[in-house]
């Protein structure tokens, strides 16, 4: 089936979300002389027109930070104020466009992901850091999953993933996934994925997990109990290869995988 567009003309979306209704997504404002201007948090309905000219709702506008995950549960919407800043939320639908605190305003998440409920953000809670857990509904402090773990984070069943590069010596990049079940791992990641090209984006469910191949300009997929043989070539960049200093955000549900670039584009069948 061919793509369908759910939102154009985007400045460099830096994260995606999804519930049943509504596609979520942060809008970086960045300009491509690498300058950036003020980004906004933006929703827009999944049974939309199908060719991104359904008008979103903005959630925050005119932000002075550039937030680089954003989540979503049965009535709220969550983002971090840059990375490393603080936690807020928003009412699904909007909220006056002024989001509130969630948690402390002390609290520092680089990323976050949310699932059945309860975030796990990476970042510090007072002298607490590493993998923090706190129920969307709220906590004065946050649970402690995994200290040794980094990376952009996504789930994927019941199973903790963080993506990141390498820069070798000849300033060549190389991605690499690293997971952790949160039954726990001994604070000693797995190693899914080493040594492939670039990365710039990656999701997961329980059966597979899906990455961005910057070079290649393709969304790549493998089985989620390991990466052994050729990666199935899921979707091809309209352009080709890929900035591979970009974070491109990618979300799934139970049918579909939802990419944004410049666009944010529902493939079905995953």
């Amino acid at each position: 089936m061919s793509p369908v567009i759910l939102a154009s003309n985007l400045l460099f979306p830096t994260s995606l979300a999804i519930d049943a209704t509504n596609v979520y997504y942060l809008v970086s404002g960045a300009i491509f002389d690498d300058s950036f201007g003020p980004a906004s948090v933006q929703q827009t309905a999944i049974a939309g027109p199908g060719d991104g000219g359904l008008a979103p709702i903005v959630l925050a506008s005119n932000l002075a930070y550039t937030p680089t995950s954003i989540g979503v549960d049965a009535t709220e919407v969550f983002w971090n104020a840059g990375f490393g800043g603080p936690l807020v939320e928003c009412s699904i639908g909007g909220c006056g466009g002024t989001p509130t605190t969630f948690g402390s305003a002390s609290w520092q998440a680089d990323y976050f992901v949310i699932a059945s409920g309860t975030m796990y953000f990476l970042g510090s809670a007072g002298t607490t850091s590493g993998v923090l857990t706190c129920p969307t509904s709220g906590c004065s402090t946050p649970g402690s999953l995994f200290t040794g773990f980094g990376g952009v984070l996504f789930l994927g069943g019941s199973t903790l993933y963080g993506w990141d590069a390498t820069v070798s010596s000849d300033g060549s990049e190389t991605g690499v996934i690293d997971s952790c079940p949160f039954s726990g791992c001994n604070e000693t990641p797995v190693s899914y994925l080493n040594g492939a090209d670039a990365i710039v984006g990656a999701v997961a469910d329980a059966t597979n997990v899906y990455w961005i191949d910057a070079p290649k300009g393709q969304v790549l997929r493998c089985p989620a109990a390991g990466c052994t043989g050729t990666p199935d070539v899921i979707y091809s960049f309209y352009g080709g290869a890929q900035d591979p200093e970009a974070l491109i955000p990618m979300a799934l549900d139970a049918t579909s995988l939802y990419i944004g670039a410049d666009e944010i584009v529902r493939v079905t069948p995953k």
